[in-house]
């Protein structure tokens, strides 16, 4: 099943309850055998904001859909919580600037990837990293 998110639009443009994001035109839900995974639905360039995380929820307890912030606290996203992970990403969070940004050149449907380590100081659900970069470091917990 592909999803695209649009800004504007009927309920089939973006998952059910979700608020309509910016930058969200940019972005396509993909599910498949390991869930539903977020992809690029355009070019992207370094440095690119790629999702405004302007619209947020905030949960006392971390869980395997949120961000820690660095001040404590948990930030969910709905669209943010379906990036995969990635020992060398494509994107990181700016808690500063409320957004995610690209690391490198993002090209038209491919997987939008974060470092979950970068922003957890540990992990709600410790896996094993198949991520196949030069820099995987196996286990993430």
């Amino acid at each position: 099943m592909v999803e695209v998110l649009r800004r504007r639009g009927g309920s089939a443009s973006r998952p059910a309850g979700a608020p309509v994001h910016r930058a969200a035109s940019a972005l396509i839900l993909r599910t498949g055998p390991t869930g539903t995974r977020l992809y690029s639905a355009r070019n992207f360039r370094p440095g690119e904001r790629v999702l405004e995380l302007a619209e947020v929820t905030w949960r006392s307890q971390r869980d395997g859909e949120t961000v820690e912030h660095p001040f404590g606290g948990h930030l969910y996203h709905p669209i943010l919580a379906k990036a995969a992970h990635s020992c060398e990403p494509n994107c990181r969070v700016d808690f500063t600037r409320r957004a995610l940004f690209s690391t490198m050149a993002i090209a038209t449907g491919e997987a939008v990837t974060t470092d979950y380590r970068s922003t957890d100081r540990r992990m709600s659900r410790p896996f094993d990293c198949h991520c196949g970069s030069r820099r995987c470091r196996g286990r993430i917990s």
